[in-house]
């Protein structure tokens, strides 16, 4: 644990500065940790759809409230980005409750780092966002820790 912590630590970059997007990413690991074991419990009674229905209905007076303040209206071009993250999105967290029904978070953990590299390569090659060294170093820890975990509890 101790060596992924080091990695989230190398790719946030505290050498430059700590901005409040690194504390709050930091945040949201913790809160996300939380709410998969929550995922896991919920699927020894309920199915992967239903548990993706409750996180959606979920989120929806939490994020109006936060969102009110700044609500607009979306252009075309919007709507279809919010529409397609709607999508993608909820069959991503279907097919996290179906996998996490069937195996071990600590198992199955390791394999969602890969959103790590997938985003890299995304980025690159759509947007021609570059990486820092620090990213590859700080995500090889971060992957490696938490395939070294997995491959402990398996043993």
């Amino acid at each position: 644990m101790f060596f992924g912590f080091l990695g989230a630590i190398i790719v946030l970059r505290p050498d430059i500065y700590i901005n409040i997007g690194g504390v709050l990413i930091l945040i949201s690991a913790l809160i996300w940790s939380v709410s998969l074991i929550f995922i896991k419990k919920l699927t020894e009674t309920d199915s992967p759809v239903t548990i993706s229905l409750y996180a959606g209905v979920g989120m929806i007076p939490a994020t109006f409230v936060a969102a009110y303040p700044y609500l607009t209206m979306p252009n075309l071009y919007q709507f279809l980005i919010i529409l397609f993250i709607a999508v993608t999105g909820t069959i991503a967290q279907t097919l996290l409750n179906s996998a996490f029904k069937r195996g071990q978070l600590a198992i199955l953990l390791p394999f969602d780092y890969l959103k790590l590299i997938w985003s890299v390569l995304i980025g690159y090659t759509i947007f021609v966002e570059s990486t820092t060294i620090s990213l590859w170093i700080g995500g090889t820890l971060i992957v490696g820790a938490s395939s070294y975990i997995a491959w402990r509890e398996k043993n």
